[in-house]
């Protein structure tokens, strides 16, 4: 019988950073099997057995690799964000928004997501997460426009990717500023009015892609930071009231147990630029045209 935390699906999988920590921390993806051991033989005169191994029947799924390298990496991880910073490795369950980010490594592959969670004392923390779209098959650069505000900070971004740490020479200052600036990436990119607008409604923006509910989520962590408080006072009508504690880095995977919770944008934007349809319907002198407003509600598609 199948367990329920066994069904799912990844909505994110960096091949390249799987491989790369598991030939950093020695973690063994594969499974080998010893076959048997043979009579010795001899090199340079000392006697060696003869031991035959051969590959794994069955080579492990990306569950499987994942639990394996959680557990491997679960001293570095921080898990509650109870701990001060920095941290390694970060993972969480929880909602995910999927949106494009232009300029960065990958250029117009670029991908950026977003999470946020708190931590046992009610520290609100945001991460920040960067990657490709190469490796989600359920998003496309087509999928969002280039449209709306974009960030004058996201060189300065790239640069913190593309080095893997703060530049101090910056022109954003510090690690606070430039956490700052990209969480207001994440939260903000593509407005074209206030804010308060596209509050809850992430679709009517720019280089949104998607989101999805209830994922669990793995990250390698570039930056860690937690904001001064005398520092950073944000008005009440501030959407970044509230932040605590930004976390920027790239995300390993990302695998949601209700793959019904995937949410496209762009299925919602053509819903919303859709004309209204019409239908026919009997009057009593006759045939009559009644136009009938079309209702979009957000819909979930696999």
């Amino acid at each position: 019988m199948t367990r329920n935390d066994d069904l799912g699906r990844f909505l994110y999988w960096s091949e390249r950073q799987v491989r790369s920590l598991a030939a950093d921390n020695r973690i063994t993806l594969g499974k080998w099997a010893l076959t048997s051991v043979g009579l010795p033989s001899s090199l340079a005169g000392a006697p060696m057995p003869q031991v035959s191994a051969a590959p794994p029947a069955k080579e492990p799924d990306r569950r499987e690799i994942s639990v394996r390298m959680r557990k491997a990496l679960s001293r570095q991880t921080a898990l509650t964000f109870d701990s001060p910073p920095p941290v390694q490795f970060a993972e969480g369950v929880g909602r995910v928004e999927f949106a494009r980010f232009v300029g960065g490594p990958a250029q117009d592959k670029g991908l950026l997501l977003h999470a946020r969670t708190h931590n046992s004392s009610g520290q609100r923390v945001d991460l920040v997460l960067f990657g490709s779209l190469d490796n989600t098959p359920h998003f496309t650069t087509s999928d969002a426009s280039e449209s709306g505000w974009s960030s004058s900070a996201q060189f300065a971004v790239s640069q913190l990717l593309e080095a893997r740490h703060h530049d101090p020479d910056s022109c954003w200052g510090d690690s606070q500023s430039l956490a700052i600036e990209a969480l207001k990436i994440a939260l903000f990119q593509g407005s074209s009015g206030p804010d308060e607008e596209h509050d809850g409604r992430p679709w009517t923006r720019g280089f949104t892609l998607g989101s999805a509910e209830s994922c669990e989520w793995f990250a390698v962590v570039y930056e860690d930071v937690v904001l001064d408080r005398d520092r950073w006072r944000f008005r009440d009508d501030d959407l970044l009231r509230g932040t605590e504690r930004v976390v920027i880095g790239a995300p390993v995977w990302v695998r949601t147990a209700s793959p019904e919770s995937l949410v496209r944008y762009a299925e919602l934007r053509r819903a919303s630029r859709s004309p209204a349809q019409r239908r026919f319907r009997f009057a009593p002198f006759g045939l009559r045209r009644v136009a009938r407003a079309e209702v979009n509600p957000p819909a979930t598609l696999d």
